[in-house]
């Protein structure tokens, strides 16, 4: 009997392969609330959950194929309706499967609502459509930097050679409207001249107190 995983199988392998595979893993707590009711189709931040952004550019392939193939790969995020995000997709490289290199922008997921219910899936194939790998990585599990991704096949066993190089962002998600305020907590001279700075400082606590204050010109 041959066993091939469908896509909802290999979610769940791979939401367990970073559970040691015990075979049990606890509802957040966000889902055991008997205060309120969990909404799966909720567009909105879920109480006390802090929504995450994603982002990851994929850098460059290893032994990929055995054939002189062109490779690409597809970038997607499942988790609640509003999260689940299909899909990007690199330029097919041209003849190059043994180490492809993508010069290419990073793919972004901006508003993971529930990241601790989200997976990334990151699937690699030839040129004609053929499967060659994937890896499937919760976000709650991402960390930020350059990884060198295995590859797995439908059932989640370890391919032997094919690997990705990626780099990966996981940040707090922030409203489009709040942006300018953090880049201003983040870079206040690139955003306040030392002039407008001590006017700001004036006003806020007078100008005799600014006067005082040692090294003030």
């Amino acid at each position: 009997m041959v066993f091939f995983g469908d896509l909802a199988m290999q979610l769940n392998m791979g939401i367990f392969e970073y559970n040691r595979r015990s075979g049990y893993l606890l509802k957040p707590e966000f889902m055991r609330r008997t205060d309120k009711p969990f909404d799966p189709f909720t567009e909105n931040i879920v109480d006390g959950i802090v929504a995450n952004t994603v982002k990851i550019k994929i850098i460059s392939g290893q032994f990929l194929s055995d054939k002189r193939v062109g490779i690409y790969v597809e970038v997607d995020m499942f988790g609640l309706p509003v999260d689940t995000k299909r899909k990007y997709k690199t330029k097919t490289s041209q003849g190059n499967s043994f180490n492809p290199v993508w010069d290419e922008e990073p793919f972004e997921f901006p508003k993971v609502v529930l990241p601790t219910l989200a997976s990334l899936r990151i699937a690699v194939f030839e040129e004609g459509g053929k499967f060659v790998g994937h890896r499937i990585l919760p976000v709650s599990a991402i960390r930020p930097g350059y990884h060198y991704i295995c590859l797995r096949n439908e059932i989640n066993q370890p391919l032997c050679l094919p690997a990705l190089l990626v780099y990966t962002e996981v940040n707090d998600y922030i409203p489009d409207n709040h942006q300018e305020y953090i880049k201003a907590l983040m870079f206040p001279t690139q955003h306040v001249s030392l002039d407008e700075r001590a006017k700001k400082l004036v006003a806020l606590i007078g100008d005799t107190e600014v006067q005082k204050t040692p090294g003030h010109s």
